[in-house]
């Protein structure tokens, strides 16, 4: 299977597309009742329309065929950028199939999360912090970053606290340069420069607003992980230590632009894992922004491991156990 899908790209692309419209209809089929429900509490952007959506009595189609396609843009995009930098040595769309694979996990919760959207400005962020790094000079990359992370933060607030990620970025890929770190926090704060004076001049309160900003952040999201989900996470996670070790040794040898391309991928993964640890209105949701790093490291592995049983077992129960989890689980 696995060589099947480094030969034949047409073939693993309608892959692709069929399997996240099924991971995700697959859940709305089983889960509609227990999806459908009004969100009392949410972020400017989509807020209004979000809830108005769950009037109608095809919400959850609607939101269903939104996250679908948000996972496919989301999943070929990451791939996009994992070959024009060399992130993965092989021309696969083995990232695609992860991103969404990874961020099944989190589908049991909403039908459609803000999350999503977050994701992607935070994958063209990735983008634009690759591009041209042997450029000395003071660059307006990291002026861009902030601001596309306060945009991703208004609908998934908690986005903001990648600012360390890209505070990292900026150490390992260029020679440290203060401004650049001045830059990301200016674009960071300019999008609620232009929120709250719209408040101001609409005559909205804007003590309201920060106080939801507040609320969102000291909210409490309880996840309860049954043996299941503990069992299709331990299996991610022997996987990925097995891809790791891989990873080293391909990479031991490689330019060093990739090899700190990798690093950041670690980098990144440290980052999310420390947001659900340390910040209570983190949910199970936070899996979506995972698949970014755990997506690199597992198409490392299998865009160039052996065609062998063992690894297309590994494969299959990569892409079968997330969607039994949320379908029997």
């Amino acid at each position: 299977m696995i060589k099947l899908f480094r030969r034949n790209q047409q073939a693993f692309i309608l892959f692709i597309v069929f399997y996240s419209f099924f991971s995700v209809y697959s859940v709305y089929i089983v889960r509609a009742k227990q999806q459908n429900l009004p969100i009392p509490f949410l972020l400017p952007f989509l807020a209004n329309y979000k809830n108005l959506l769950f009037t109608l009595d095809s919400s959850g189609f609607i939101l269903s065929l939104f996250t679908a396609l948000i996972l496919l843009f989301a999943g070929f995009y990451l791939t996009r950028i994992c070959i024009k930098f060399l992130i993965i040595q092989k021309r696969v769309q083995f990232p695609a199939v992860f991103v969404i694979s990874v961020s099944s996990f989190a589908l049991h919760q909403e039908l459609f999360s803000e999350i999503l959207i977050a994701v992607v400005f935070v994958l063209i962020i990735i983008q634009r912090i690759f591009n041209n790094p042997a450029d000395h000079k003071a660059s307006l990359r990291y002026l861009d970053a902030g601001i596309l992370l306060a945009i991703a933060s208004l609908f998934y607030f908690n986005i903001i606290f990648l600012l360390p990620f890209l505070w990292i970025s900026q150490v390992t890929l260029r020679q440290f340069n203060w401004r650049e770190l001045l830059y990301t926090l200016i674009g960071l704060f300019l999008p609620f420069l232009y929120i709250f004076s719209g408040y101001f001049i609409l005559d909205k309160s804007v003590k309201e607003m920060a106080d939801m900003l507040f609320q969102w952040l000291t909210l409490d999201k309880v996840v309860s992980f049954n043996w299941q989900f503990l069992a299709v996470l331990g299996l991610y996670l022997f996987i990925m230590i097995i891809a790791n070790f891989h990873a080293l040794r391909i990479y031991a040898t490689a330019k060093v632009q990739v090899r700190k391309n990798y690093q950041l991928g670690f980098y990144f993964f440290i980052n999310v894992l420390l947001m659900y640890l340390c910040i209570p209105s983190v949910g199970i949701e936070i899996f979506i922004l995972l698949s970014i790093p755990v997506s690199i490291l597992l198409s490392s592995y299998f865009s160039d491991c052996r065609n062998n049983f063992f690894n297309n077992i590994l494969f299959l129960l990569l892409l079968i156990a997330p969607l039994a989890l949320n379908i029997f689980g």
